[in-house]
């Protein structure tokens, strides 16, 4: 009898040691700490203990991806809790396997499941803890399945809930993952302040590991709306709040955005330095996916710093593994990052033969991939002279930026992922002026292309209804890619696996562009004809008496464009273009941070 009750209470203290593994992220630990639990219940012949012991090993299996072990744990679980009436257990049980089809990216499954286990927990009458955490498990469902609008209110429901019984802890979670939920839609500004709030309540309830996810979180969209220095503060205090935790990996995961911030705010020998640390520790992990992104990293960072031939190593290197690691997109990204280091050495034909490879594949790869390579490739034909392909190549590369921006959820955004690659139609502008007679009407046209998209985008094509589906649509689209992008940099299923998300991803893009293109057609057809503006257009709006002046940056130089109704003439204007970028950069970090803080901008802001 005395070793029976000993072997309970040492049964009792492994799952508490099991629960408190969880709780830091330990899930090897926690494994095994339920193990020794399980074995010693089962020493004591104590069947309702074991059951219990059983439903949290559960769970840890399944996070483990070990689903034949967490199902047959499931099962005898179920029998020993069953035979002792553990009624509140056995809902737990049901909810934990909900938690496996989630894991398993079933999400329709995981969706109906945890519908079941909560239609059970009414009937008891029970609302205690875990009924509140079953109910964001299933908004974080409705989330994946894009149910957002059904998601939303679960969200709102489970905070409410879980204020009133005091579950801050839950509050915060909430909070959390509808900031997530309104990211996806492109709501950033919905977004920040319910991060904002749930770090609030995780530095109440002494979440340190939560309040890091939070500011991890706010560097991405920082990251994302072009505001390296912001991204810059929240990555640092993540890192040290993921350190203070002990939590290395998600600790060289926000180093990662810190030194991605670093690079956009051109300092490339900080983060040089902190990428080795990173790749040291990644390497070790066994994480080759995360080291290949490392590398590709390091070489923009060399590259910025004129270190040519590192970079050029280093990105081939970078080329090299994600290729194995049948990664398209990265790959195709790490060769144009290793031709323009190639080209920097003065050898345009070597770097186009670098980028060879990937051309033929191109089409089947995201957007944002194709201008990086087509800008590249362009940059490659410009270099020997060939300023007819390198203007063809140039005019591709624009296409994708087009394409792009069609794909990011409202009209904001839109205009920050055109106003981020405008350079392309900046560099057809250079081949325009740099013709033996420049002609003004092409001039005039990549001059307007470089800046009047901003004002469409605003405005947008289609009715409500159009507006509502193509956000539906944009929508899916960003959560397949960011399921893609995270299943891939977890570790999570073979490439083999996902190339049905990707096939899926490129028919949503081109399905997309497509319906957008028919929309902007009929807007024109309307009568609306808003970007067919031309030079003859322009001329004939002006009398006699009018003339139309038009400054603009072409590489280190400003030019004039002079327009009055019968001609046209361009001047080259003597200018401190540092003195007018710096007053620049003032004023966008006064727009961009207006942007986040207020309202929509009016248009006397533009």
């Amino acid at each position: 009898m005395r070793e029976g009750a000993s072997a309970i209470v040492l049964a009792i203290a492994w799952r508490a040691r099991a629960e408190a593994a969880i709780y830091l992220g330990k899930l090897r630990q926690a494994n095994r700490a339920y193990q020794q639990a399980s074995t010693l219940a089962a020493t004591a012949r104590d069947s309702a203990l074991r059951g219990q012991i059983l439903v949290g090993w559960v769970h840890v299996l399944g996070m483990l991806g070990e689903r034949r072990s967490s199902e047959s744990k499931a099962v005898e679980a179920e029998q020993l809790l069953r035979r002792v009436g553990d009624e509140e257990y056995l809902r737990k049980l049901l909810m934990n396997r909900a938690g496996l089809l989630y894991h398993e990216e079933r999400y329709a499954e995981a969706y109906h499941a945890y519908q079941r286990v909560v239609r059970r927990f009414e009937r008891s009458g029970t609302r205690d803890g875990t009924y509140v955490a079953l109910r964001l498990n299933l908004a974080v469902a409705c989330t994946n399945l894009l149910r957002l609008d059904e998601a939303r209110q679960l969200f709102i429901a489970t905070e409410e809930l879980a204020r009133e019984i005091g579950l801050d802890f839950v509050v915060g979670h909430a909070r959390f993952n509808r900031a997530e939920l309104e990211r996806l839609e492109g709501r950033y500004r919905v977004a920040l302040p319910l991060l904002i709030s749930a770090q609030e309540v995780f530095a109440k309830v002494g979440a340190r590991d939560m309040q890091a996810s939070v500011d991890r979180a706010k560097a991405e969209i920082h990251l994302d709306l072009e505001m390296p220095e912001e991204a810059h503060g929240q990555a640092t205090a993540a890192v040290s709040a993921f350190r203070g935790e002990g939590m290395e990996l998600d600790a060289n995961l926000a180093e990662l955005l810190l030194a991605r911030s670093e690079l956009a705010l051109g300092r490339p020998e900080d983060a040089e330095l902190r990428l080795a640390t990173m790749r040291g520790f990644f390497s070790a992990s066994h994480l080759r996916l995360r080291v290949a992104q490392v590398d590709l990293e390091a070489a923009r960072a060399l590259l910025q710093r004129d270190r040519v031939d590192e970079a050029a190593r280093l990105a081939q290197q970078a080329t090299r593994a994600l290729d194995r690691l049948d990664q398209p997109a990265q790959a195709a990204i790490a060769r144009s990052v290793w031709a323009r280091a190639v080209m920097a050495r003065g050898r345009a034909s070597a770097a186009e033969r670098v980028l060879e490879a990937v051309l033929p594949s191109l089409a089947r790869l995201a957007p944002s991939v194709r201008q990086h390579v087509w800008a590249a490739a362009a940059e490659c034909a410009a270099a020997r002279g060939d300023r007819g392909e390198a203007q063809r190549r140039y005019r591709l590369a624009a296409a994708a930026v087009e394409a792009e921006r069609r794909m990011v959820p409202r009209g904001e955004l839109r205009t920050r992922v055109f106003d981020r690659q405008s350079s392309v139609y900046r560099a057809l502008l250079a081949l325009a002026l740099a013709e033996e007679r420049p002609r003004i009407d092409a001039v005039l046209r990549w001059i307007l292309a470089s800046r009047a998209r901003g004002y469409l985008d605003r405005s947008g094509p289609g009715g409500r209804s159009s507006t509502a589906r193509l956000e539906a649509r944009r929508t899916e689209l960003a959560s397949l890619t960011r399921r893609i992008e995270h299943l891939e940099f977890a570790g999570g299923p073979s490439a083999t696996a996902l190339r049905p998300m990707r096939s899926r991803r490129h028919l949503l893009e081109r399905g997309l562009a497509e319906e957008v293109r028919t929309l902007e057609a009929r807007a024109g057809q309307a009568g609306r004809g808003r970007d067919r503006v031309s030079l003859q257009r322009l001329q004939s709006r002006l009398t006699d008496d009018d003339a139309l002046l038009i400054y603009q940056f072409v590489n280190d130089r400003v030019v004039a464009l002079v327009l009055r109704s019968d001609v046209g003439r361009l001047y080259e204007l003597p200018c401190d273009l540092q003195q007018i970028e710096a007053d620049l950069a003032r004023l966008r970090l006064q727009i961009d941070t207006m942007t986040v803080t207020s309202g929509t901008l009016r248009h006397g802001a533009h």
